[in-house]
């Protein structure tokens, strides 16, 4: 098999994944696979944009449904928004409100949330959310989203990102 070079800040970024207690191995592996995927994905021009009007109003809703679903304990309806790989890897919408609660606290209650508008290219997408937590912190929600062979969107992965400084 032949080997990939894996820049430095990606290999950084995928570090504290790597560390999430009470996660298996294939979990940890399979997150830092999204991690890379996502950093890979940013780095796509704006002219690789070929979202439509309704698929990027779709990509909105789906992630702000399973934000709203999410800050209700709603495991059931927030799980149906991840996309088959997440479900396979999560195994039960409970595991994944669970994972939510304990390394995406502030995915799980917002104070505020911005959505940006997503890009995309041959059915995936990004989506960048700012997200401020109880504390005033300001973070950057990085949602990548696939199109699904029944047209609607799932979300395959979610990155955050710590700013600087508070929103107001």
């Amino acid at each position: 098999m032949a080997r990939v070079a894996v820049p430095e800040a990606v290999k950084n970024s995928c570090k504290g994944i790597a560390m999430i207690p009470a996660i298996s191995g294939f979990l940890s592996r399979a997150l830092r696979a999204l991690a890379f995927s996502t950093l890979a994905f940013s780095a796509l021009p704006a002219a690789a944009n070929s979202l439509s009007a309704n698929d990027q109003e779709q990509i909105i809703a789906v992630v702000q449904d399973q934000l709203s679903a999410l800050a209700m304990d709603d495991a059931a309806t927030a799980f149906s928004y991840a996309a088959p790989n997440i479900q396979q890897i999560m195994g039960t919408a409970e595991n994944f409100l669970r994972m939510v609660r304990t390394q995406f606290a502030v995915v799980h209650r917002p104070s505020s949330k911005t959505f940006l508008n997503p890009v995309g290219l041959n059915n995936t997408a990004m989506l960048q959310v700012r997200l401020t937590d109880e504390d005033g912190d300001a973070w950057l929600a990085v949602y990548t989203l696939q199109k699904q062979v029944n047209n609607t969107w799932r979300i395959t992965g979610c990155r955050l990102q710590l700013g600087v400084g508070t929103m107001v």
